[in-house]
């Protein structure tokens, strides 16, 4: 009868409304998520904490924000051949070890490959994968059955790395986790490069305190603001002596 099919077209209308509402909920509280991640990390960077520790927060956030997953930040070494972890603080030890020196090429699992190619790579299923096949032992060992893997890149488009996000079941990642996936690799970027900044600063003030040469520092306008031990050995004027003078 006519009301009895109103009242299943209300029903359904209801019921449509409903499944909106939860997703929209279910939307905020993944925003409200991610923004709470994001503000942790840019505290421990504001406050001075190691990079390493900062890089476990990037992989821990990812993890909580994308579930059932373990994430990892690797990076290439000085030769730019290798693979190593930065950071992997879920993953099984005997994982990491057996993928530690991972060499960078096509067809080296999503890591080595993504690294090679400078380019995002999807395995949605570690089984029967060619990328995966030699892993195949481990994987299944540690529970890991997909990988997708971002590219770490510099600012000169230069790979840094990979970021990989393993699913412990096969799995295609959705354009929101992609987008996840990029902003970490984005952080780990600015996080490796203020690294490199420190470890350049921390050399070349090795290099000025103990070099042999009279080093002095100074302003726009010629004034002295530092000298290095070796010019007060050679002048015989202490640092408060000269710093301020032209």
């Amino acid at each position: 009868s006519a009301p009895s099919r109103e009242v299943d077209t209300l029903i359904q209308a209801l019921n449509t409304a409903s499944r909106r509402l939860q997703e929209q909920e279910a939307a905020i509280g993944r925003s409200l998520q991610q923004q709470e991640w994001r503000s942790r990390i840019y505290a421990a960077m504001a406050l001075g904490e190691p990079t390493h520790t900062i890089l476990a927060l990037v992989v821990r956030g990812l993890e909580e924000d994308v579930p059932g997953t373990l994430a990892a930040v690797m990076v290439k070494d000085k030769e730019g051949k290798r693979l190593y972890h930065a950071a992997a603080p879920s993953l099984p030890e005997f994982y990491r070890d057996a993928v530690e020196g991972l060499v960078i090429g096509e067809g080296m699992g999503s890591c080595g490959t993504s690294a090679f190619r400078g380019q995002r790579v999807i395995v949605e299923d570690m089984h029967g994968h060619p990328y995966w096949e030699s892993f195949r032992e481990i994987t299944d060992r540690a529970g890991l059955r997909a990988c997708w893997s971002e590219p770490i890149l510099d600012d000169q488009g230069r790979v840094l790395g990979p970021l990989p996000l393993y699913p412990r079941v096969p799995a295609s990642p959705t354009p929101s986790q992609l987008d996840l996936l990029q902003q970490a690799a984005n952080l780990v970027t600015i996080l490796l490069r203020r690294q490199r900044n420190e470890e350049a600063l921390l050399l070349a003030s090795s290099v000025y305190q103990s070099s042999g040469e009279a080093i002095t520092v100074t302003d726009e306008n010629n004034r002295i603001i530092a000298v290095n031990p070796a010019f007060s050995r050679v002048t015989g004027y202490g640092p408060d002596e000269v710093i301020g003078k032209n």
